[in-house]
């Protein structure tokens, strides 16, 4: 990959990825992303499966994104394969929406008050937990 390509051409193509991903926000209606993530999956050529390797913000220094793949896959499989090319497989940018404020969860037909409920969770069993009707809850608040 590094052979082939360089941080510069990385870098416009997550421009682009990162352009595309925040217009594709914006026109579902739910206001502005408030950041974008971005990964490039990466395997030793010759491999038929890929790791996701995070790439923070900033300009794309290829040296230490290699060193992240290797390091890794070292992690993951128990050893790396220096010297051998890495492929660049798939580069990645995520809007990520900002965390929504919900109304309170009230139920109408019980004079505004949640129902408590025993609901199973695995982790925890059985737990009272406050059950409120889909349409009592009404559309979900637009972000701006």
């Amino acid at each position: 990959m590094a052979e082939r390509t360089d941080g510069p051409a990385v870098d416009a193509l997550f421009a682009d990825l990162e352009a595309q991903a925040r217009a594709d926000f914006e026109a579902q209606g739910t206001g502005e992303c408030a950041q974008v993530r971005r990964s490039l999956a990466m395997r030793y050529q010759g491999q038929n499966y890929e790791q996701e390797i995070p790439v923070p913000e900033g300009p794309v220094d290829l040296a230490q994104t290699v060193e992240g793949y290797n390091r890794l896959h070292e992690e993951f499989y128990g050893y790396r394969f220096d010297g051998i090319p890495i492929e660049l497989v798939r580069a990645t940018a995520v809007a990520l929406a900002p965390q929504p404020t919900l109304p309170p969860m009230v139920a109408e037909d019980t004079g505004g008050e949640a129902v408590p409920r025993e609901v199973f969770f695995p982790e925890h069993g059985f737990v009272e937990t406050p059950v409120v009707r889909r349409e009592a809850r009404g559309p979900p608040p637009r972000a701006r």
